[in-house]
């Protein structure tokens, strides 16, 4: 029995440190331990990188990260940087949020994790989700009257880990109803 911790706290040290090579991502850090949802700031000449939480982290390595993008990084935590902050980070990877235009159906899913409001895209071999977190923004389109009607809308995926399996979890930012047949 003494050896199960020692086996699940391994198994869980494997499955972090491939979770970016299986996912397709490259990365050159020695020992990644550090995978955050966040936004880059430029402050004072430094590259800053806040988290959802509010975590703030000094980015060692300069990319091409500019003021204001968002997304998922894949990090190492490294020795203290030059710009004062408390934690500094080397980034290995990087996840962009992005935004998409997508042609679809609105739908409503009674998805356990994630119940509400989604645009369906029809894909040639499976459906394209994207759940639509700021639907009270836009309460002239999410009514049940809606609810299968094509659309054409902006939306902006958010690349964070969330509990919504297999779906885009989205902000709408813009949308058009398409002429009905």
């Amino acid at each position: 029995m003494r050896r199960r911790p020692t086996i699940f706290a391994a198994t869980i040290v494997l499955a972090l440190a491939t979770l970016p090579a299986a996912a397709g991502h490259f990365h050159s850090c020695e020992s990644l331990n550090y995978i955050t949802h966040g936004t880059f700031h430029e402050l004072d000449g430094c590259v800053q990188f806040v988290d959802d939480t509010g975590v703030s982290f000094e980015i060692a390595n300069r990319g091409s990260w500019k003021d204001g993008m968002s997304g998922t990084i894949y990090a190492e935590i490294v020795a203290p940087g030059s710009c004062g902050q408390e934690l500094t980070a080397q980034v290995c990877d990087w996840d962009a949020d992005y935004s998409r235009n997508v042609v679809g159906t609105l739908v409503f899913l009674n998805f356990i994790e994630c119940p509400g409001y989604y645009i369906r895209q029809a894909g040639q071999t499976v459906n394209l989700d994207y759940y639509i977190r700021n639907h009270d923004d836009f309460p002239e389109l999410f009514v049940q009257d809606n609810v299968g009607r094509k659309l054409k809308a902006e939306v902006v995926v958010n690349t964070s880990v969330t509990n919504c399996l297999g779906k885009n979890v989205s902000h709408l930012v813009d949308y058009d109803f398409l002429p009905q047949k």
